[in-house]
């Protein structure tokens, strides 16, 4: 799982080249995958925000049910939203085990951390060299 993709690499870098590869993003919601399989082709990729509300395994959820219907699905994980390395550990494998080869990270939304990331910089560093 690469950490940083360079947007020039995929798309050449023009405007253009981000127009023809738009990204959806959705909410982890009880009813989004049958929604965006309805609406939206699977040519699309989709990112799933995570939310302090309904918590990381919901984004996890979503985006391993997005990639089983042949999306393209870019789980948030959010930094302070996970406790520790083995939790950490345990989403990636999740994610690796249903073909998501793309995260992103951010610090997120929670006010307070739960565990030991209080933002993107220390959650990347947390990786394991392999991932």
């Amino acid at each position: 799982m690469g950490v940083v993709k360079p947007l020039r690499a995929q798309n050449g870098g023009s405007l253009a080249g981000y127009l023809r590869s738009p990204r959806y993003e959705v909410l982890p919601t009880d009813d989004a995958a049958d929604r965006v399989a309805a609406y939206v082709p699977r040519d699309v990729t989709i990112t799933v925000t995570a939310s302090p509300r309904r918590g990381m395994p919901a984004t996890v959820h979503l985006a391993v049910r997005l990639a089983s219907l042949g999306y393209h699905a870019v789980p948030h994980l959010s930094a302070r939203m996970i406790r520790d390395a083995a939790e950490l550990g345990q989403i990636i494998d999740a994610l690796k085990a249903a073909g998501i080869t793309e995260v992103f990270v951010v610090a997120g939304d929670a006010r307070e951390p739960a565990g030991r990331f209080p933002d993107s910089v220390s959650l990347l560093s947390a990786l394991p060299p392999d991932h």
